[in-house]
Formats: C-alpha cells, sequence, structure tokens
C-alpha cells in the first residue's frame, strides 16, 4: 500500500475512474444502415428487366404474320398466271374468282376466303381484269361482258360487238377496255366504258 509523506496510508483509487475513462461507443455508422437497404432496389430492377421477352415475343408474331401474307400474294398470283379465271387487283390484296354459269366470287384477303357476288347471267365466265379493288371486267361465252365499279356490289351486263366467245379482256380503268374472241381474230375497245366499241387491229 503506498504511503503519504506524513506516513499515513493514501486511499485507493475509485473503482469507477477506469470506467469513466474508456473510450465511448461509436454511434451506429449511418452508411453501413445505408448499404444494408440497397438489396430492396436491386430486386426492383430485375422485376423490370423481367418484362423485356414479351416484346421479342411481339416482334416475332409480327414477322411471322407478315410472312404469311406474304406467301398468301404470292400464292394467288401464281394461280392468276395459271388460271385467266382468277383476276388479282393492283396491291394483291382484292381478288375475283370466276366461275361456270356466270359464278363469281371475291376475296379481300389476299384469297385465304371468298363471297359469292350475283352477276344475273348464267354464261360462262373464262377472264377479266381488274385495274382497282372496285374496278373489274369479266368476259365470257357467247359475248358476255360484265363490268362492276363498286367492288362487285353491282355488276352490269355491257352489250358486245362480238357474238362468239370471247378470249380475253385488257382494261386500264372503268371507261378504256379492249377485248378479242377466242381465235383472236377480232377485237374491239372503248373508251366510253362499253357504250360504244371501235374495231383494232390484231397484232
Amino acid at each position: 500500500m503506498a504511503r503519504n509523506p506524513s506516513g499515513g496510508a493514501l486511499p485507493p483509487p475509485a473503482a469507477n475512474a477506469a470506467a469513466s475513462s474508456a473510450p465511448a461507443p461509436n454511434p451506429p455508422d449511418e452508411k453501413k444502415q445505408t448499404h444494408e437497404k440497397a438489396p430492396p432496389s436491386m430486386s426492383e430492377t430485375v422485376e423490370v428487366q423481367s418484362a423485356a421477352p414479351a416484346v421479342i415475343t411481339n416482334s416475332s408474331e409480327t414477322a411471322e404474320m407478315g410472312k404469311n401474307e406474304l406467301q398468301s400474294a404470292v400464292s394467288l398470283l401464281r394461280l392468276a398466271t395459271e388460271d385467266r379465271r382468277y383476276v388479282v387487283a393492283p396491291g394483291e390484296n382484292h381478288a375475283w374468282r370466276l366461275g361456270d354459269a356466270g359464278k363469281i366470287e371475291r376475296s379481300t384477303d389476299r384469297g385465304k376466303s371468298w363471297k359469292l357476288q350475283k352477276t344475273g347471267v348464267t354464261a360462262d365466265l373464262t377472264a377479266g381484269s381488274a385495274t382497282s379493288d372496285k374496278v373489274c371486267w369479266a368476259v365470257g361465252r357467247v359475248g358476255t361482258i360484265l363490268l362492276t365499279t363498286d367492288g362487285g356490289k353491282h355488276w352490269r351486263m355491257i352489250s358486245s360487238p362480238i357474238t362468239g366467245d370471247l378470249g380475253g379482256v385488257h382494261a386500264t380503268d372503268a371507261m378504256h377496255a379492249s377485248i378479242w374472241d377466242v381465235p383472236n381474230r377480232n377485237s374491239f375497245e372503248t373508251n366510253d366504258g362499253g357504250a360504244s366499241w371501235n374495231r383494232t387491229a390484231n397484232e
């Protein structure tokens, strides 16, 4: 035990002196708590990115639809080349299909479906020429000539200068068209929608 100069004992040091001299604990680190909250924001980012595959699927479906439409148009044009009774309008969306006994059908979806139209004639129809989705000429047996200017809602019979079977028709609009017989010996053209016909020289 330590003694003072006068011979008395020194009092023991206070027990809590060491405790009071110990450094105080640091407050919680705010930055550390901020970092611990990061995972929720990361999970939100993942959820947003998960919607991306839907866009890719839609693009693939659109491309497939375009491919199918192109194939339908090519098939329809091929039919028109092989069979003159298939008459395709410019743009390839609208077409007419001619048949026996005055039968005419129309398609507005590149030949996927056909709807019957009334013509009022019974002669077989063998060829046609469409200048738009509204205007179409059709010809056939015994000098039959038909014209529509409203997409086939109404077909009008045109007086023909040829009484025999017609071999074909070529039109540029509802007013101008040329026709010829099966042997291609006689041909005529009109400039007034079939009201009158002028003989033309065969080439």
